[in-house]
């Protein structure tokens, strides 16, 4: 049985945190914290310049990641982390009716993306992260035909799971 404590805010907006995944052990490190900071749902991304596609057998152990992390952190509910999909088919499901905030070097900053996240409540935040090497000047156009909005974390280059960590705790905030 799952010792948690009471999550506050229960009555928000869902958070969806859509990541490439990185490299070696990073991606189980992203999964822990994305836990941890109370993102809902992750969704694995396959982008143009993904080098990663994790395969059903280590998405099963990621799972087990989520039951330690959220037991650790008290979480009464468990993060889904989805099967990898690929970048046009997240797309397809998750631009519409959802709040899409895609992390890229020429988007507007994080103070001024958080000012505009106040969105009507039967929207969910949606955020999108990509590989080493970023998303492909195709698939950001393709985001934005899509309404997507560009955040920049700052004046460096994140690695994948320091980006989606950011996005997370900036964007988690504004969904409580």
């Amino acid at each position: 049985i799952l010792k948690t404590t009471q999550e506050p805010n229960i009555n928000r907006h869902e958070v969806i945190l859509a990541t490439a995944v990185p490299k070696g052990d990073r991606f189980r490190f992203l999964v822990e914290k994305a836990t941890e900071l109370g993102v809902d749902r992750l969704v694995p991304l396959r982008t143009e310049h993904s080098v990663v596609d994790p395969r059903e057998n280590k998405l099963d152990k990621l799972r087990q990641t989520v039951v330690s992390a959220a037991k650790q952190c008290g979480r009464n509910r468990l993060m889904l982390l989805e099967d990898s999909i690929d970048w046009p088919s997240f797309l397809d499901q998750f631009s519409e009716k959802n709040a899409l905030w895609v992390a890229h070097p020429a988007g507007i900053t994080a103070r001024l993306a958080l000012e505009q996240t106040v969105e009507p409540a039967s929207k969910n935040i949606v955020l999108a992260v990509g590989p080493e090497g970023g998303f492909s000047d195709s698939e950001i156009e393709q985001a934005v035909s899509r309404s997507a909005n560009l955040v920049s974390l700052g004046a460096t280059i994140l690695r994948t799971e320091t980006a989606a960590l950011a996005m997370a705790t900036l964007f988690g905030l504004t969904g409580s």
